[in-house]
């Protein structure tokens, strides 16, 4: 008697076209997204709005390591079902954190660690996924989050295509923000260089430049000290669109970190310093190896 071989059935067949046709629309509405939204912020919402709405999510949160400070900030964020109620602030960089240590898409349950929460629904679904650019590059992190029905097979392989197509997004947008950067620090000098062209008398130069550096930096108050002629003593000469009676109370915090400028010879950046402060930032001035 001959063997039987098992075909599949037409429904099967259906089926997984239909898985793949969604896979290859997803990925080819991200890669739309990616060719004709370049700002990093409008081109991330984006893609959320893409995800929670094509994996029917109640919310879905994505969160980006900081370059510089090497920490989760969240970056984008879609709410589709109000029954959620505060879910999404019980969401926290802890949470967002046990997610970069996942190798995978893992799935998590309402009740189970990390979720252990009293304020969550009982039929909840999270799908945590974390963001990897080749091997070992971590980039972040991409919850979504569901209720009444759980996540299937199909839908978590789509999810790993999906992360392939973010973290590209990902560096694209950091090599977007790295041009930009690029860009405003030429022009920044070719506006002061054009003040220096002006011919101005010393302290109007001197005004000018201290004004175009605040206007790139977003700073409330700048202030430029230079040593007198004898150089024993710094001199304060002051700009702003701000009050300088606003100023006095923070004399000590800026001498200390003038002086900080000076001893170490390189920029000291402070943040964080509390409400009415909150950042300042000095450089010192060296022409010809001296400190002026």
């Amino acid at each position: 008697m001959a063997g039987t071989t098992t075909q599949p059935s037409l429904q099967a067949v259906l089926a997984e076209l239909a898985a793949k046709e969604k896979k290859l629309k997803l990925m080819m509405n991200i890669d739309h997204i990616r060719d004709t939204i370049h700002e990093p912020t409008a081109m991330l919402a984006a893609i959320v709005n893409l995800l929670a709405e094509d994996f029917d999510a109640d919310l879905c949160l994505l969160s980006l390591l900081d370059a510089e400070s090497q920490e989760l900030e969240l970056k984008a964020m879609r709410k589709r079902n109000p029954s959620l109620g505060h879910l999404d602030q019980l969401v926290d960089r802890e949470l967002a954190e046990q997610v970069m240590a996942l190798e995978h898409v893992t799935i998590w349950e309402s009740g189970r660690a990390p979720l252990a929460h009293n304020d969550l629904p009982d039929d909840l679904q999270v799908a945590a996924v974390p963001i990897i650019m080749g091997d070992h590059q971590l980039l972040g992190v991409l919850l979504l989050f569901r209720l009444d029905h759980p996540f299937e097979e199909a839908e978590l392989h789509r999810l790993n295509m999906a992360e392939d197509q973010i973290d590209s997004a990902v560096i694209q947008g950091f090599e977007y923000q790295k041009l930009q950067q690029r860009n405003r620090e030429l022009e920044t000098i070719y506006r002061i260089d054009h003040i220096r062209d002006h011919h101005r008398s010393f302290e109007g130069m001197l005004n000018a430049v201290l004004n175009e550096l605040q206007d790139t930096l977003d700073a409330e108050m700048g202030f430029v000290m230079l040593y007198n002629v004898s150089g024993e003593k710094l001199e304060m000469r002051a700009s702003t669109h701000e009050d300088l009676f606003k100023l006095s109370p923070f004399d000590e915090i800026i001498e200390g970190v003038s002086l900080e400028a000076l001893e170490t010879a390189d920029l000291v950046c402070r943040n964080n310093m509390g409400e009415r402060l909150r950042s300042i930032i000095c450089l010192p001035l060296i022409l010809n190896e001296k400190i002026i």
